[in-house]
C-alpha cells in the first residue's frame, strides 16, 4: 500500500510543469499517514541553513497549506529565489514539497519533499530529492 502511495504521489507532482499548488496536498497526506494544526497562517520557519518557510495559507479543516520557499543553502543550487510550496499539517506532524520550477525563476528540474513533525518552535524534518528533467 505505502508503494502505490509514493506512485499516486510521485505521479500527481510530475504531472506538467506548473498545477495548483494543493493538488497533490490531498495524496502527500495520505503517504505520511496523518491528515490539526500545529502551525498557524501566516507564519514563516527558518531551518539551520537560512532557507526559508512562508506559510501563507492554511484550511483548518483539511490541514492543507500554501506559501512560498525560499532555498539559502549555499551547497545547491537555486537559491534566493521564491517557489511555490504545498503541504498538509496535522496535529503535530507535516509534510511539505516544492517543485522546483517558477515562472520567474530557475528551473532545477527537481521536486524535494520533506516530512517531519512540528515541535514547539521548530519543524525537524527529513527531506528527498526527485530528479524530474531529461536524461
Amino acid at each position: 500500500m505505502r508503494a502505490h502511495l509514493r506512485q499516486r504521489l510521485r505521479s500527481c507532482l510530475l504531472l506538467g510543469e506548473y498545477h495548483d499548488t494543493l493538488d497533490c496536498a490531498p495524496a502527500l497526506c495520505r503517504y505520511v499517514g496523518a491528515c490539526s494544526r500545529a502551525v498557524a497562517s501566516p507564519s514563516k520557519w527558518v531551518n539551520q541553513r537560512g532557507s526559508l518557510l512562508s506559510i501563507q495559507t492554511l484550511d483548518a479543516s483539511t490541514g492543507n497549506f500554501a506559501g512560498t520557499y525560499v532555498n539559502n543553502a549555499t551547497e545547491v543550487s537555486c537559491q534566493g529565489q521564491p517557489y511555490l510550496v504545498a503541504g498538509v499539517v496535522t496535529a503535530n506532524r507535516i509534510a511539505f514539497y516544492v517543485n522546483w520550477t517558477a515562472p520567474a525563476a530557475p528551473n532545477c528540474a527537481t521536486i524535494t519533499i520533506w516530512n517531519g513533525r512540528v515541535a514547539d518552535k521548530n519543524i525537524p524534518t527529513a527531506g528527498t530529492l526527485f530528479y524530474v528533467g531529461s536524461d
